[in-house]
């Protein structure tokens, strides 16, 4: 939209309009401008395009391109000259290489001649390959988990391989891992094969760590006429894969990051971003599993039983019931959980939210809780619902802007101005009392009454008793209202976080704060400093769901 005025739309049919402010993308930096509303047009969402042009400048830097190229997660040893890697596991790739080695165009060709079958020509080809982790700093700490104690996981990007062998004689080949474990593969020595019948694929995948072969190549027969070379010999095919679980909305154009839908849609995974939309491959040693999260129970436990619901490179799964989950890989039994790219954005800093960390996707029971959703988002980070911040009456700025000592920077106008305009705002909706303009008070409760309001979902105010505060100004329900049972809140229906599992969407409480749950479990709320997010499963007093 460039410097040109968005014309926002609200479902009640009003319009405003407001000048996007920021940065760009690009970040170029647009002109911020002074902007006035007459004062009884809705305001509800006014800053939307304002807000969200700050995150769009954010949000790059936690997309950021960490791509890994295969050379940092494999490496091999082949002094023969056998092995022919494969640079991406797709059949488009994968399989036109080994068809034609299947026609005897191989690595190592015979060359000795051999003319009695049971006097066969042996030849020893040892290699070995080394699957890693990504170096520093792509690389990302295992993940400490709360219910699992597999300890056999590694972090992610890390490399794993699969190997197939094609020759036209028999090999006998055991592999060895860098913790001294024999694995017997082939025992072929003596026996013969047409090249292209002589595909033979390893059953396992190769986990990070160091593989050595020990290929015994057994040649019962070579004797080409005079002037020709016939089409035999062996090749060692090896195909690296990143494992760097990646996770989007089917067909999305981005992935590994806020993935949050609606009931009824599908998520796709896979072992990295690359195979996202790809065939599905090697079924037999790769299957995907789920497991939906409820609220802490003592020890940090928050994950419920784990489902399969997949198999092979990639996945697809229909969501078809409403939670907060997370998912991994098991590859030969081990495991590899899908993480945090980056510290969760607007996250303080506490278990679960940090790089590295499990990641999560958010099913919401509809449009509403994702509407919710994203309308919390756009404040993230910012200081609008601070504590400290005062919300001026619109109709003194200009009295306050007057005789501001220091005076007030354009910047520090600017947001008064936008605080205003939110008190203009949940006046409308029903909130009445401003006491002191609301400077070193607690407004969680009153982001969460804006959010549902301008998302419209209504959330009726109260009026208090004349004797008490805010003596008999109607209001947006304090805390202690939201997380008493026996209170009913509009359409707000009290659930008890002991025997109820957790929804996007939702309200949840403690004894003395108040938050919108995220995609991952943690709580959008206004915070002392600013609006951010914590994980708020650990103990909550109660939830509170739309209906």
């Amino acid at each position: 939209m460039g410097k040109k005025n968005a014309s926002m739309h609200r479902n009640d049919g009003c319009t405003s309009t407001v000048a996007k402010m920021g940065q760009t993308r690009e970040g170029q930096t647009e002109k911020k401008e002074m902007i006035h509303i007459p004062a009884m047009i809705p305001l509800s969402k006014i800053f939307t395009l304002i807000l969200t042009a700050a995150l769009a400048s954010a949000f790059p830097d936690v997309l950021a391109n960490n791509d890994v190229n295969i050379e940092d997660i494999f490496s091999k040893q082949d002094q023969n000259g056998i092995v022919h890697v494969i640079d991406h596991p797709s059949d488009q790739v994968a399989e036109p290489l080994i068809k034609r080695a299947l026609q005897g165009y191989v690595k190592k060709p015979n060359s000795t001649i051999v003319t009695d079958p049971k006097k066969p020509h042996k030849e020893n080809y040892p290699v070995s390959f080394t699957f890693k982790e990504a170096p520093v700093p792509q690389v990302r700490i295992r993940p400490s988990y709360d219910d699992d104690k597999n300890d056999d996981f590694a972090g992610q990007p890390c490399g794993i391989g699969f190997v197939t062998l094609v020759s036209d004689d028999g090999c006998t080949i055991s592999i060895t891992d860098d913790k001294g474990q024999k694995n017997e593969w082939l025992k072929e020595s003596g026996k013969g094969h047409d090249i292209s019948k002589g595909r033979r694929d390893y059953p396992k995948v190769l986990m990070p760590g160091t593989h050595s072969f020990d290929i015994e190549y057994s040649q019962t027969y070579y004797n080409p006429r005079p002037g020709k070379k016939d089409m035999d010999g062996i090749t060692l095919f090896v195909t690296p894969v990143v494992v760097d679980i990646s996770v989007r909305k089917q067909n999305a154009p981005t992935e590994n990051f806020r993935v949050l839908l609606i009931k009824g849609e599908s998520i796709e995974m896979a072992l990295n971003k690359d195979l996202l939309g790809e065939e599905s491959k090697f079924k037999d040693q790769i299957t995907w599993e789920i497991c939906r999260l409820k609220c802490d129970t003592g020890g940090c436990k928050y994950e419920t039983g784990w489902n399969k619901v997949g198999n092979g490179t990639t996945c697809v799964y229909r969501c078809d019931t409403p939670g907060i989950y997370r998912l991994r890989a098991k590859i030969n039994g081990k495991i590899f959980t899908y993480t945090r790219r980056e510290d969760a954005y607007g996250g303080k800093k506490s278990p679960f939210l940090c790089r590295g960390d499990p990641d999560c996707i958010g099913v919401v029971h509809s449009q509403n809780e994702k509407n919710l959703i994203n309308s919390a988002i756009e404040y993230m980070m910012k200081t609008h619902y601070a504590k400290a911040t005062p919300w001026y009456d619109p109709e003194e700025l200009d009295s306050i802007f007057k005789n501001s000592i220091p005076p007030m920077t354009p910047k520090q106008k600017q947001f008064a101005q936008e605080c205003s305009l939110l008190r203009r705002q949940i006046k409308i909706y029903g909130h009445h009392d401003f006491a002191n303009d609301l400077k070193e008070s607690s407004k969680c409760n009153l982001f969460i009454y804006y959010q549902a309001h301008s998302c419209g979902l209504d959330i009726p105010a109260f009026t208090y008793g004349t004797l008490t505060p805010p003596f008999g100004k109607s209001c947006a329900p304090l805390v202690k209202e939201w997380i008493n049972p026996e209170k009913k809140i509009g359409s707000w229906r009290w659930m008890n976080p002991a025997n109820t599992l957790p929804e996007p969407g939702w309200f949840e409480f403690d004894k003395v704060h108040a938050a919108i749950i995220d995609y991952d479990g943690a709580g959008i709320s206004g915070g002392t400093t600013d609006v951010n997010k914590l994980l708020y499963l650990t103990f909550p007093s109660s939830f509170r769901k739309y209906e």
